[in-house]
């Protein structure tokens, strides 16, 4: 079998348990372990059959079918299949000499029990497999939704919703691409003959079609969902079954920012589509760099999700569940698992992949993120860092110069922290944080609504952080405890002792309702060890089993998007390094690119992954990655390629195309050939591309923690003289000890609540259950 896959992972008992609305299914037979990469499960044997499903993990199924395929039948076997004891009559199709494949519906809410059965010989063999399936509208594996939460079905052009999940009816429509200004059209009859204007387009399998694209928009796990695809429906007739021109692979595309949800957000045809969004803001500022269109034109899939959009929902399980949901649906829809599916994303689309790749092995083949970011817990204490440091230098009588403060934040210039207190430090208010979908009279006050919703980044995402037992608020992910704010500036001289002192007597911590103290924050340990034993800390799952191209695009002093400094691919890399010793599965290209300038380079790489087994892809991932795919430093005005809007129209009315090939009715985009990528090994600090794009620093890190900038909650020692290197006198160290009367971080110690390894494929399951997190494993059934 080829490396076809659509990434999953299956069930641990309590998710494949009997529910409320079935009864418990019989055992499975004999399992084995299939890869989450490939979907191999190892050489059969001569007189053994195997079960299992293709489209999602059997515990993980959703929507009431499936795709299954029975492997180990011989040609001339008739195969024998039944549900819930009920025959199944629908044929499976031969894939390969062995192995058979087909759709199987009407599973029941809940545990079923699907047979396969071979007559070989006198002796029947049987695979008796369990599949638990789930609504449509999630959960699975997340846990307890968000409630209230706020439909958006009317703004996304879907209509009215039909239930308190903000369910839509699924809807159908084409589009064609002009040659005259590569704009999309839409094709009201996509059955009749098309205009003249169509663009082709070549696939990647070497397929020449017209440019016309089939874009299905419905609600999937509560979230607006845009999937497009090329499709020739006047070729194919009204009558014929769907068969879109697609490479067998998926192009994803993540959201950026970070919301506390409780609404569904919106989304358009255009986005999924490509090209310039309408309405560039903050939340979307990278979308046009991603080139799906010119993946559609390859032949992907292409699709995006308002629940894997950070600027909805801050919630990297429901986003890896979202995208779960999505994959199945596409490979029961298109009856094939996928090969490949390679992100795309900025910002908080970035910091999506990294959390699947961590924390999901196998549901990404690969990952291109943009202006990346960690993980929430370790970006978090930046945001807060700097909403202190903020008001800090707002209230001192001393003089802090630009310079003394960039040295204390660790930025390339004082502007950084700034950004981050007007674009994030809402987001720990409860009465500010929530988008204006969620309306004012249900949100949290503090003195008129105190049981109103709290519309703080810890209180949406409390399935995984828990709750308070006195205030039932959310625990908070955050301490500041013992930090010794600008201890490096202080060692170089940059701040004098004074200010140093002052500020760490001052700076103070937040309260539940984000209100200045003068306590510092503390964090429960629990909390701590939840955040690492979760992977919501990234860096100790499974980094190392996916190739990544980090497009870390220079924008440390640009005053829109300054909060995306370059340090943040060098701290994930960090991270890599000291759990693996080895950081060979993210490359790293500095300066200026895009994601279509490393897609053909990723694409190198995972093809050389496809024949190496389960055990040995990590070390697989490291020595095979191609030249093209090494790190570099990349010299150019803006990458390679970049979506466009239709074109231009001029002042008296007449629209011109903006691409330069357009009038071929070719290749969309706007090529930028100006530009040189230089191989070289970025580290943090070295080398002439350092110098050009230099990775600075944070405040935990200027604070005198680790460059990898994750120890969330330290532990402590008593203030020690010698950590001054002579900067300080002994008035001021006892100064300081009375600051830090329990004492300063010892960053030489492991954080508290630290663990060597983190929970891969974790779950909080259908919030049916209880929520203590848990590995979910996925098995074939054997008749073995």
């Amino acid at each position: 079998m080829s490396s076809t896959r659509l990434a999953l992972v299956a069930l641990v008992a309590a998710c494949a348990a009997p529910s409320a609305v079935a009864e418990a299914a019989p055992p499975d037979n004999a399992t084995t372990s299939v890869d989450r990469f490939s979907l191999e499960t190892g050489r059969l044997g001569r007189s053994e059959i195997q079960l299992l499903t293709v489209s999602a993990p059997p515990g993980a199924v959703s929507g009431g079918q499936a795709l299954f395929e029975v492997r180990g039948v011989r040609p001339g076997e008739r195969l024998r299949l039944t549900r819930n004891g009920t025959a199944v009559r629908r044929d499976f199709a031969r894939v390969g000499s062995d192995t058979r494949r087909g759709s199987i519906g009407g599973l029941r809410r809940g545990a079923n029990q699907v047979v396969a059965e071979v007559d070989r010989g006198g002796r029947k063999l049987r695979a008796r497999l369990r599949v638990a399936n789930h609504s449509i509208r999630g959960p699975i594996i997340s846990g307890p939704q968000q409630k209230p939460f706020f439909c958006r079905t009317e703004d996304a052009g879907l209509g009215a919703a039909r239930d308190t999940d903000c369910s839509a009816a699924a809807r159908v429509e084409w589009f064609y691409r002009s040659a005259l200004d590569q704009g999309y059209e839409r094709l009201d009859d996509p059955f009749a003959p098309y205009p003249g204007d169509v663009m082709r387009t070549t696939t990647s399998s070497g397929e020449t079609v017209p440019w016309v694209v089939r874009v299905e928009s419905r609600t999937i796990n509560r979230g607006i969902t845009r999937i497009a695809v090329l499709d020739d429906p006047a070729a194919r007739g009204r009558e014929a079954p769907l068969d879109p021109a697609w490479n067998g692979r998926m192009t994803y595309a993540f959201g950026e920012s970070c919301g506390v949800g409780y609404q569904q957000g919106r989304n358009s045809v255009s986005d999924v589509l490509g090209g310039l969004p309408v309405g560039l803001s903050g939340d979307s500022i990278f979308a046009t760099i991603y080139g799906l269109a010119d993946r559609i034109g390859e032949g992907d899939v292409v699709a995006i999700s308002t629940m894997t959009t950070f600027g909805v929902y801050c919630n990297p399980l429901v986003s890896a569940e979202s995208l779960m949901m999505i994959q199945e649906h596409v490979a029961e829809q298109f009856g094939a698992p996928i090969e490949r599916v390679v992100g795309v994303g900025g910002s908080g689309g970035a910091l999506q992949q990294y959390n699947a790749v961590n924390n999901y092995p196998g549901l990404l083949d690969g990952a291109l993120p943009v202006a990346s970011f960690t993980d929430i817990p370790s970006t978090a204490m930046t945001v807060v860092d700097c909403g202190l440091l903020g008001d800090y230098w707002r209230s001192t009588a001393l003089d802090w110069s630009d310079a003394q403060k960039a040295a204390v934040a660790g930025h390339r210039t004082a502007r950084i922290c700034p950004d981050w207190e007007d674009t994030f430090l809402s987001r720990l208010d409860p009465a500010r944080g929530c988008d204006g979908a969620v309306p004012d009279e249900v949100r949290y006050d503090r003195l008129r609504n105190p049981d109103g919703v709290r519309c703080t980044l810890q209180d949406a995402t409390a399935s995984f952080w828990g709750r308070d037992r006195e205030t039932g608020f959310a625990r908070r992910p955050y301490d500041n405890v013992g930090v010794q704010y600008g201890l490096r500036a202080l060692r170089s001289g940059a701040i004098s002792p004074e200010q140093f002192v002052d500020l760490n007597r001052r700076i103070g911590g937040f309260d539940l309702d984000a209100r200045n103290t003068v306590a510092r924050t503390r964090m429960e340990p629990a909390v701590a060890r939840r955040a690492y034993r979760f992977g919501l800390v990234i860096g100790r799952g499974s980094l190392p089993r996916t190739p990544v191209i980090d497009l870390a695009t220079y924008l440390d002093l640009i005053p829109v998007a300054d909060i995306h400094d370059i340090v943040r691919p060098f701290q994930v890399r960090a991270r890599l390094a000291q759990r693996t010793g080895s950081t060979a599965s993210q490359s790293i290209w500095r300066g200026v690119s895009t994601p279509p300038d490393g897609r053909i380079a990723l694409d190198e790489w995972i093809d050389q992954l496809e024949d190496s087994d389960a055990a040995g892809r990590p070390a697989a991932v490291r020595t095979v990655r191609p030249p093209a795919a090494q790190d570099s430093c990349v010299l150019a005005p803006a990458g390679s390629r970049a979506d466009l809007p239709d074109g231009l129209t001029l002042p008296l009315g007449p629209r011109v195309p903006l691409a330069p090939d357009a009038a071929s009715g070719s290749s969309p985009g706007l090529a930028f050939p100006i530009g040189a990528f230089i191989p070289n090994e970025q580290k943090a600090g070295e080398g002439v591309c350092d110098a050009a794009f230099p990775a600075i620093s944070s405040v935990r890190t200027q604070a005198g923690g680790p460059f990898a900038d994750d120890k969330i909650k330290c532990r402590r020692k008593p203030v020690d003289p010698g950590d001054y290197r002579g900067a300080l006198r002994d008035t001021r160290i006892q100064e300081l000890r009375a600051i830090f009367r329990d004492g300063v971080c010892d960053w030489s110690k492991p954080a508290v609540g630290d663990v060597e390894r983190s929970i891969v494929w974790p779950s909080l399951g259908d919030g049916r259950g209880n929520d203590r997190p848990s590995t979910l494993r996925w098995r074939a059934a054997s008749s073995g």
